[in-house]
């Protein structure tokens, strides 16, 4: 089993939010990580979480979508 520090993890901090929407940015400023994470309501029973890195990133924003089971 790999350990894991507290160190280690990605702590968020809610940076904005509306009704439909919370923006968290990371607490800890990583070169080249993750910039703002964002969950919105996009319709009812959709989620939609994107994820922003930071331009210096060799990672690309993206989007994933949940629905809810009927």
């Amino acid at each position: 089993a790999i350990e894991q520090r507290r160190a280690d993890v990605n702590v968020f901090k809610l940076k904005a939010a509306s009704p439909n929407s919370a923006t968290f940015a990371p607490e800890k400023d990583i070169p080249g990580g993750i910039e703002s994470m964002t969950y919105r309501l996009d319709s009812e029973g959709k989620l939609v979480q994107e994820l922003a890195f930071k331009p210096d990133s060799k990672e690309k924003n993206f989007s994933t979508s949940y629905s809810r089971e009927k």
